[in-house]
């Protein structure tokens, strides 16, 4: 069997070097409701955000039916045959995600300013869950995080497993505007495994591009497809506020342009 080295969430607290002047940007995130994640050969099931009750999951609490488990055939049909419950995404639309960290003494607050990301902890996207074990994945989840490991292990057959993420590099940058957070460009890669009857391994990537979050995975092994496909808005971002001069200057040129038209003869 394939030997499998696996990084978790928590352990992806990555720095370069020493910082002196840490500074912290949350990730919390408000996701579309189209989101969702599904096995379509293995299982052939998908579980959608938008088909939760909206309630928030809590630990110790037992699995409910908020997203569900839907027949992968009947998906995008209003109403698609259910499986069983699962409680997927026990924060609904309202991820946390985690942080980055960056160095702020390279800001001075004036004008457009880009700095490297030192540090990525994504711990509130996807943490193991203690309760989820080989062949026996609990009644109910002992961590709380956006995507419920314990809900993954009920879904996959009591199958172990996890989600892993790669490393940063220097492309991974935020920007700044007069010392205003307005672009996050980040990407790095991601694993999603299951340990069956061989160890599947399905990649894929993490990103940010200004403010748009993305977690995509569409790849399959050993006869199993697995997808996720998880989109939303990260909140600490800022669009770049237009001058009030520039904001009243298409209705003064317009005003201008009648003028000009009533003074001719």
């Amino acid at each position: 069997m394939k030997t499998i080295i696996r990084v978790t969430a928590t352990a992806l607290l990555f720095t370069a070097s020493i910082v002196s002047h840490a500074a912290s940007v949350s990730l919390a995130s408000f996701m579309s409701a189209d989101s969702y994640m599904a096995e379509t050969s293995f299982s052939g099931a998908f579980a959608q955000i938008g088909r939760g009750d909206g309630s928030l999951g809590s630990v110790g609490a037992l699995t409910g039916d908020n997203d569900g488990l839907y027949n992968f055939a009947d998906f995008g049909e209003p109403d698609p045959q259910a499986f069983g419950g699962v409680d997927l995404f026990p924060r609904e639309q309202n991820f946390e995600v985690g942080s980055l960290t960056y160095d702020d003494s390279q800001l001075n607050g004036s004008g457009t300013e880009t700095v490297q990301i030192t540090g990525i902890d994504l711990s509130a996207f996807w943490t193991a869950d203690p309760a989820r074990l080989d062949n026996s994945p609990g009644a109910v989840p002992t961590v709380l995080s956006d995507i419920s490991d314990q809900a993954i292990g009920l879904w996959l057959f009591n199958n172990p497993g996890g989600i892993s993420f790669g490393g940063l590099d220097s492309n991974d940058t935020l920007t700044f505007v007069d010392g205003v957070l307005t672009s996050i460009d980040l990407s790095i890669t991601t694993q999603f495994t299951v340990e069956s009857f061989t160890t599947l391994v399905f990649d894929g990537t993490f990103t940010i591009s200004g403010s748009a979050l993305s977690y995509m995975i569409n790849d399959s092994a050993a006869g199993s497809t697995f997808i996720a496909d998880l989109n939303g808005e990260v909140l600490a971002v800022s669009q770049v506020p237009v001058p009030p001069a520039l904001v009243l200057l298409p209705s003064a040129l317009a005003l201008l342009g009648l003028s000009g038209r009533r003074r001719r003869p």
